[in-house]
């Protein structure tokens, strides 16, 4: 049994390790501190190489951090946040979304994808896929930097 148990926590990590994703320790009451904190890791908990990278070049990442635009979702608590950073002469262009719980805002971790027939859950689904559209194309033109 303990065994079993070990097996699925290494895969569990595993699993973790190889997303790209922002986490923070708690909700903040503006999007900008909630990127701020979630963008760069804590002191010594890196999940992966990105995460390093991060915490190698904060300063810099946090000094160039601009976010470009904010779509708030009508009749939801979501919020799709265009942002960008740079470390040297690459910028590294990303969309994330947010939520808002208890009048905070925190990361989204929920998957939305074009293909369903009402993605954001708010009954308009043409409106949800060009935000979706608009994710997708704001994260091409950086997708080769792997940081």
């Amino acid at each position: 049994m303990k065994k079993l148990l070990f097996i699925n926590l290494v895969g569990v990590i595993l699993l973790l390790s190889s997303c790209d994703y922002l986490r923070t320790q708690f909700p903040q009451d503006t999007i900008e501190q909630t990127l701020k904190t979630g963008l760069v890791p804590i002191n010594g908990y890196f999940w992966n190489d990105v995460d390093y990278f991060r915490h190698q070049h904060r300063d810099e990442i946090l000094k160039t951090l601009k976010v470009e635009e904010k779509i708030e979702v009508k009749g939801s608590d979501l919020c799709l946040v265009l942002f960008s950073y740079s470390v040297a002469s690459q910028i590294k262009k990303r969309a994330q979304w947010f939520r808002k719980v208890d009048g905070k805002w925190t990361f989204c971790a929920t998957y939305f994808s074009q293909y369903d027939d009402d993605p954001l859950g708010n009954g308009d689904k043409e409106s949800a896929k060009k935000l979706l559209e608009k994710a997708d194309k704001w994260e091409e033109s950086s997708k080769e930097i792997w940081w």
